[in-house]
């Protein structure tokens, strides 16, 4: 392998195996790739497995830590096992194709498959970017459709709300008093997620909160090994003081007497978190075992906030007061929300249409 000039056409040439790559204007630029050959010879004996982990060990960097965990363990349990002795360059499309079918037959949920298939492309990605694999032999790979039953499924937990009774059947299985306080806390000010995450102990006071700021893992900003960050809300009209109601406020004023009673406290201290946010992670843990001991239907957590919508305008609350409380652009948005959330309503208008009319047809029969 070498470095040679075209004397015939004033320019440079590498010849390498039995290939001559032509065209080179400067001999720079002929060594800079002949040095990509010689960087990518010695890329192909890397094994598989080797360059998985050094996706991983850059995602440990650039993502958060829930993230980074998540993805080595389905690196770990199937992808990786699936290569275990195999030279990355030695892999084909064909081998590509095969792991596919073979993760289509696994018991996994639609959404963990192309979770997995899309670890699965971002290894070679890493490779052609760091380097420098020639070619992608996972590009023709497609993700997996959805079941009917799953879209069914997932339409079902988007637009499910709960009421009080289904709220107060949950929060008896929470068995931390933190979360305790959150999921209350959630259920009852309608905010979003990441505006309750951003409160600190400057924010409350005299029952009241301040919303003016959110946590947002739309970020390049890594703090404590997650990728997250405090930002203002989410638009203008999100930025409110609201209260929290008698109950809530005195289970608030106790949380701070607890936590004014450990080392380092003070007030920009996050009311739930104490130093640092409390993790998505394990407030998801935390919902997710409340609900199954409940027994009360599943929910995400935007879902307390759509609950708390229907809530209080089931409750007589006007749509504009609503809206101001929640920190809507508009009652529009609010009132939208409310009819998406409330898919059965139409059911309940027709009992009441049935009774009515059954009432009606019952008194012209009298009369007659």
């Amino acid at each position: 392998m070498g470095v040679y000039k075209d004397k015939l056409r004033g320019t440079y040439y590498v010849k390498y195996k039995n290939t001559t790559k032509r065209g080179f204007k400067t001999k720079k630029e002929a060594k800079l790739f002949e040095n990509k050959v010689l960087r990518h010879k010695r890329f192909n004996d890397e094994y598989f497995c080797a360059v998985a982990r050094g996706y991983l060990k850059h995602l440990e960097q650039t993502s958060k830590y829930s993230t980074y965990m998540k993805c080595q363990q389905v690196m770990e349990d199937f992808i990786i096992k699936n290569f275990p002795d195999k030279k990355i360059s030695n892999i084909t499309p064909q081998d590509c194709f095969e792991f596919r079918i073979k993760l289509s037959n696994s018991s996994y949920s639609t959404t963990t498959k192309n979770y997995i298939l899309q670890k699965f492309k971002k290894v070679f990605k890493h490779a052609m970017t760091y380097n420098d694999l020639f070619s992608d032999p996972s590009v023709s790979l497609t993700s997996f459709q959805k079941t009917l039953e799953e879209d069914k499924n997932e339409t079902v937990k988007k637009n499910t709300i709960w009421d009080e009774n289904d709220f107060n059947q949950f929060i008896k299985y929470v068995d931390d008093n933190v979360y305790k306080v959150f999921f209350i806390t959630l259920f009852y000010t309608g905010a979003r997620l990441g505006e309750i995450r951003a409160l600190t102990w400057n924010d409350f006071s005299r029952g009241k909160i301040n919303i003016i700021k959110s946590v947002t893992s739309k970020t390049d900003h890594v703090t404590d090994n997650r990728k997250e960050e405090i930002v203002p809300t989410k638009t203008s009209s999100s930025k409110r003081r609201i209260s929290v109601g008698s109950s809530l406020n005195e289970m608030l004023k106790d949380l701070k007497k607890q936590e004014q009673q450990k080392e380092g406290y003070n007030n920009d201290w996050f009311i739930f978190g104490g130093p640092r946010t409390l993790p998505t992670t394990s407030i998801d843990r935390k919902r997710q075992k409340a609900i199954k001991l409940s027994g009360v239907p599943f929910i995400t957590n935007h879902g307390f906030r759509h609950s708390s919508i229907s809530l209080w305008i089931n409750k007589g609350v006007t749509i504009t007061e609503v809206s101001k409380r929640v920190g809507h652009k508009n009652p529009g948005v609010t009132l939208g929300i409310y009819t998406h959330a409330n898919i059965n309503e139409d059911d309940k208008l027709l009992d009441i249409l049935n009774n009515l009319q059954s009432e009606t047809i019952k008194s012209s029969q009298d009369e007659a």
